[in-house]
């Protein structure tokens, strides 16, 4: 279809919701919008990290201003090498910059951006978050970008939730909130993390977060970056150094994360194998330090399982039975790790699935326990980030795999799997209302026999699933089960798309928050997972996966994505961004482009 226009201004309108969908053809592959794991996060590699995850506690969170300001190197060094769980929290989304790669811009930029973050984000190892604030453009000073953002308060508290949700042992600011880091939004992201510090431990501060359930929480050290290396520094990381795990350095494997920035034109940076460090500057701490240069972020703070019962104090008579127990599960990972052969994981299986066994049995015993309730609260964060990652192990040491594929419009009357060649595929997103057949299949690569209990789905409220045919039988090595579903979409589903929106995005420099049990969040979660209960062995364990939407790529061959719920019909237009003068009469020639 072909419009023209009259002496009439043209307003774009970006489609978030398209943009969002298209992401695997909008960011380098692998993204993390395709729920896709890098190589490094599989197999022997990605076992060895992690169990380097399952020895620590520490927790780390990262405040900086843009996507592309974070130190790669830094990042991946603690994530992957030291095993810390690292939060990064970018303040904006650079919607107000400009695009190398295409026309977006504004809200459309900050989706696209938000999105090669993600991807970099995987090769960091690091979870993500984000506040209310917008990019708006260059800014001179922090007084400047406060204006524009209404004050201190809408950045500061979505800083003060991460804070409290995922309470952090340390705090690290990547900006000193001085002139020296240039952008407005850099200096305030700097006084952000430094007010953030203090804030998130004041109840007086925030309270309808407290309202909600949240404790306040004071992280035990501060940092800054942008330190040199001729300035008074605390810590020197050396980020080059070289992990047999991931084959390069720290440093070499996280710009490779970073340089899916490129509608920043970060994709050409490359690094040669060596020593490269990164200075950091304490500005606070509640620790008492040996020295006045520093060998890790943690110096000072007991980061072993045991060391969670001594942050009770007093209230450890309470759970009498918590640090032999922390004790056992320490050393479940010890035998791990010792078990742990390149050439047969599996060995390292039991002793996992055993700890998972004792953190299950240990989160129902703080539950039930007399604790307080700040006490209980940080253990139980501790102990299910631990199930977590006992979970992974094990999946790992077991070369366990669950794919969740969507067999689109294939008949409910089959009762075996359909499998339609992705040539055929055109079964992209479902609409609400619809209904259509996935299955849902579980491959054994271990020694060991795998004893399926059950897999299910996880759907949203008022989805439902129904069970075609399910082959759940103990496994042998090499062999699979599968469970068919035929699932209905709620009719009043919710569209996959960002959860904030403005109503101008050239004015307004705080976003609005559709829904609020995502805010901070990247993005929404993908709406239908799931997830496969086993046995091995007497011990229990389980895995998850994503339902995918498979199809044939003209380009890059077969593909998937992350099943999206989405209109029945969808309009576009073409060229997607153009002038038109509203003041002479010159005809304006649009292409609309409508699929179903």
């Amino acid at each position: 279809m072909t419009f023209v226009f009259k002496n009439r201004p043209i307003t774009r309108t970006v489609s978030l919701f398209t943009l969002l969908l298209l992401a695997p053809a909008l960011t380098p592959r692998p993204s993390l919008a395709e729920e896709r794991r890098l190589p490094a996060d599989e197999g022997i590699s990605g076992l060895q990290q992690a169990l380097r995850k399952l020895r620590t506690t520490a927790r780390l969170v990262f405040v900086t201003a843009h996507p592309d300001d974070e130190d790669a190197g830094m990042l991946t060094l603690e994530a992957r090498g030291h095993g810390a769980s690292v939060v990064l929290v970018t303040l904006n989304r650079g919607e107000g910059g400009q695009n190398r790669t295409g026309s977006e811009l504004f809200d459309a930029l900050g989706v696209l951006r938000t999105l090669e973050l993600l991807a970099a984000g995987q090769y960091y190892g690091v979870e993500q978050r984000f506040t209310r604030v917008a990019d708006f453009g260059f800014s001179k000073n922090a007084e400047e970008t406060f204006n524009k953002w209404g004050g201190h308060d809408a950045a500061l508290g979505d800083v003060v939730r991460v804070i409290r949700e995922t309470r952090p042992d340390v705090l690290v600011s990547r900006f000193q909130g001085a002139p020296r880091d240039g952008h407005g939004n850099h200096q305030a992201a700097g006084v952000v993390a430094r007010e953030a510090f203090k804030a998130a431990a004041d109840p007086s501060r925030f309270p309808d977060q407290l309202k909600e359930g949240l404790a306040p929480w004071q992280a035990k050290k501060l940092y800054t970056d942008n330190v040199r290396q001729n300035e008074d520094y605390s810590l020197r990381l050396d980020v080059g150094a070289y992990d047999p795990a991931l084959g390069v350095s720290y440093a070499q494997f996280g710009l490779e994360g970073y340089s899916h920035q490129l509608s920043q034109g970060a994709g050409g940076g490359r690094l040669s194998p060596g020593r490269r460090y990164s200075f950091y500057k304490l500005l606070e701490s509640s620790v008492s330090s040996t020295s006045a240069k520093e060998q890790s972020f943690y110096d000072g703070i007991d980061t072993t399982l045991p060391g969670l019962a001594a942050r009770l104090g007093s209230e450890e008579s309470k759970a009498p039975f918590l640090r032999a127990q922390l004790v056992e599960i320490e050393r479940r990972v010890t035998e791990a790790s010792a078990a742990f052969k390149p050439d047969d994981p599996a060995e390292a299986a039991p002793s996992l699935l055993a700890g998972l066994r004792l953190v299950n049995e240990l989160i129902d015993r703080i539950e039930a326990s007399p604790l307080g309730a700040p006490a209980k609260s940080e253990l139980l964060g501790h102990l299910r980030t631990k199930r977590e990652q006992f979970e992974a192990a094990s999946n790992l040491a077991l070369g366990l795999a669950l794919e969740v594929a969507v067999d689109g419009d294939a008949p409910a009357a089959s009762t075996e799997p359909v499998e339609i060649p992705a040539s055929q595929r055109t079964f992209l997103m479902a609409v609400p209302g619809q209904s259509f057949t996935l299955t849902a299949r579980l491959y054994n690569r271990s020694k060991h026999t795998v004893v399926p209990d059950d897999i299910r789905l996880d759907l949203p409220a008022g989805w439902q699933s129904s069970e075609v045919r399910r082959t759940l039988k103990p496994l042998a090595a090499g062999d699979d089960a599968f469970v068919r579903f035929r699932v209905k979409v709620a009719d009043e589903a919710q569209y996959t798309r960002p959860y904030w929106r403005r109503g101008d995005a050239q004015v307004e420099s705080i976003v609005t928050i559709d829904s609020p049990n995502y805010s901070t969040r990247a993005l929404p979660p993908w709406p239908v997972n799931a997830v496969a209960a086993y046995g091995v062995n007497g011990e229990k364990g389980a895995i998850r996966g994503v339902a995918q939407a498979r199809y044939a790529d003209p380009v890059f061959g077969q593909e998937q994505r992350p099943l999206a719920v989405g209109p029945p019909v969808s309009v576009e237009l073409q060229p997607s961004t153009q002038i038109v003068s509203s003041t002479r009469l010159d005809e304006a020639e649009v292409i609309v482009g409508v699929r179903n």
